[in-house]
């Protein structure tokens, strides 16, 4: 019980608020992750950060000799961390990463990525990069989302589109050779 240990000479208890990421290293190189000090380092962490932590509680006093605090000259009440909505579908986000997993562990890439977008609205419902970190652990590393950061050559982006679009004029079929 708090309240007992609180009476025990040399006993001094603190609160310490850690962010906790209930579904791991799902989604984590967008989500990124914070400090220390509760600051985002990476990702959405980072880029929202002062949305998401808000702005703290500001005290102005004066102080005796001692240092200790004498009266209260001006108090300016902090803003409320802001929720932020993602795109992000959880089930799709999670059938992205298994079939990243299944690509990654059958082949001999290193790494391997993937985006799904909402081809009406463009929203992302689902972007992965593997291999990824679990977000709870200790050993966190500086990272960024490769799928938006990286820059991939044009013909590696434009063939898919080209195909798609001369399969839906049927230009060519599924049997096709292009070299």
């Amino acid at each position: 019980d708090k309240q007992y240990l609180k009476k025990i000479e040399g006993i001094f208890l603190e609160e310490k608020w850690i962010r906790y990421y209930p579904h791991a290293s799902l989604l984590s190189k967008t989500l990124g992750f914070v400090g220390h000090e509760n600051k985002g380092l990476s990702g959405i962490e980072y880029f929202l950060d002062e949305q998401l932590r808000g702005l703290p509680e500001k005290i102005l006093y004066h102080q005796d000799a001692k240092g200790r605090p004498l009266k209260i000259d001006q108090r300016s009440k902090g803003d409320l961390p802001e929720n932020i909505t993602l795109t992000v579908s959880k089930k799709i986000q999670e059938f992205l990463e298994e079939t990243l997993h299944e690509l990654l562990k059958n082949s001999r890439s290193n790494a391997v990525g993937g985006l799904i977008l909402d081809v009406h609205s463009g929203e992302i419902l689902g972007i992965s990069h593997l291999p990824q970190d679990d977000l709870n652990s200790k050993k966190k590393k500086f990272f960024t989302q490769p799928i938006i950061t990286d820059v991939l050559e044009p013909g590696s982006v434009l063939k898919p589109i080209i195909i798609a679009i001369l399969l839906e004029h049927q230009l060519i079929d599924e049997n096709t050779k292009i070299f």
